[in-house]
């Protein structure tokens, strides 16, 4: 953690000393260093998934972001077991403070979402990734391309049984209504 409050800024830094002195058993479980350092990744997760390349010619499939979501979850994952490392060496339970009614459970919620916190990192690139995706063609153009699959769907076989869908159109269409 020393090198966490040494790339901390100084609003970060009153903060752990206001908590070590008004409330340790709050700065016991670290949980303002691992919400900055969740910060930190989730912003250089984001820039990676910013500068993932994306082409209209070759737009990455769900595969190739199932692959980045895994290779962005393995340093989440080191994180996450440096929390819980964390967590272990400053127990709040070894000091003889003043305990109020309460204080498990909050030390339980704490824990929790200290412990989910790394999870949640790597959603930030994909996030951003999926928007990428989505800005590369607009909307009406979208539609239109659905349409034509959809038109020309019923002569090629996709699945094992095709399944017509029936519309107003398609009854006008084959059955020569007015």
């Amino acid at each position: 953690m020393k090198f966490t409050q040494k790339i901390s800024p100084p609003f970060l830094k009153r903060a752990d000393i206001y908590l070590r002195k008004n409330h340790p058993w709050i700065w016991a479980t670290k949980v303002h260093l691992h919400i900055y350092l969740a910060f930190l990744l989730a912003c250089i997760f984001s820039l990676v998934g910013l500068f993932y390349n994306i082409d209209v010619n070759q737009v990455p499939t769900g595969n190739d972001q199932d692959v980045l979501f895994n290779l962005l979850f393995v340093p989440a994952a080191l994180f996450g077991v440096f929390i819980i490392y964390n967590m272990s060496l400053f127990n709040p339970d070894k000091s003889a403070a003043y305990r109020f009614k309460y204080q498990e459970f909050f030390l339980f919620l704490i824990y929790i979402f200290s412990f989910f916190l790394p999870f949640v990192i790597p959603y930030s690139a994909g996030l951003i990734l999926n928007e990428r995706i989505s800005a590369l063609v607009s909307d009406e153009t979208y539609e239109q391309d659905v349409t034509a699959f959809n038109y020309g769907r019923i002569f090629f076989r996709v699945q094992k049984h095709i399944i017509l869908i029936i519309t107003p159109m398609t009854v006008s269409t084959y059955l020569k209504l007015p």
